[in-house]
């Protein structure tokens, strides 16, 4: 399945002509517009099933795997970023 924000090019995913600025801001209101959207929910909404490829699940449930899956990978970025910047404490040009 593949979502295209309104006003977003064909070529947005993988152009390396876009700013990284214009990249933050997008992250940015993107975050914006999820959180705002996950407060809208109610115990219905979240009770709701969905079919999905595991099954039907509650969409709670699924929110809550997806979050986790986000998480998750936040973690090994932050620990890349780590590793990259005790390496680059001993050699300044690694990875540049």
């Amino acid at each position: 399945m593949s979502f295209k924000p309104a006003g977003w090019p064909d070529n947005y995913v993988g152009n390396m002509e876009i700013p990284l600025v214009k990249l933050l801001e997008d992250l940015n209101k993107g975050k914006s517009e999820v959180l705002a959207g996950l407060d809208k929910l109610t115990s219905a909404d979240l009770s709701a099933e969905l079919n999905t490829p595991r099954g039907v699940r509650k969409r709670e449930d699924m929110l809550m795997m997806n979050l986790t899956e986000i998480i998750h990978h936040e973690g090994q970025i932050a620990y890349i970023r780590g590793a990259i910047g005790r390496r680059r404490q001993t050699d300044p040009t690694f990875l540049i």
